[in-house]
């Protein structure tokens, strides 16, 4: 979000540009709290960070890790609102004919969790504790 806009929640984000991923999860939650912002779909963060720093958004709905470092490497006019959030499952897609492949995403998403190395790099790129994972299964 732009710091001087005074946006506090979706309910500030009537009549304003929000930029969103068209299909994803973001868009989707837009759609459902703030029907009557302005949406702006972009296909890369790329292009969501160059419209937030020309001033031609106000806001940008995305994963977390994504708009935390955003707002990090902006901290003079990004800012990211912690309770807005949602516990969207993440996954991965896999062809119905490569079980093999889809048990080492499996593994090794588990074994990048369990051996704490999740925990080590998000500390490290976002400087703070990564937030609780929960399985769906």
């Amino acid at each position: 979000m732009q710091k001087d806009e005074g946006i506090t929640g979706f309910g500030d984000l009537k009549g304003k540009k929000v930029i969103v991923g068209r299909g994803t999860t973001g868009e989707l939650m837009m759609k459902q709290r703030a029907p009557e912002a302005e949406f702006i779909y972009v296909d890369l963060a790329a292009n969501a960070v160059l419209l937030l720093r020309q001033h031609k958004a106000d806001a940008y709905i995305e994963d977390s890790s994504t708009v935390d470092y955003i707002a990090k490497t902006y901290p003079d006019q990004l800012v990211t609102l912690k309770d807005v959030y949602s516990s969207d499952a993440i996954t991965f897609g896999v062809r119905k004919d490569n079980p093999e492949f889809l048990r080492w995403l499996d593994l090794f998403a588990s074994t990048y969790v369990s051996s704490g190395t999740y925990q080590e790099y998000y500390k490290k790129w976002w400087g703070s504790d990564a937030p609780p994972l929960h399985s769906i299964w």
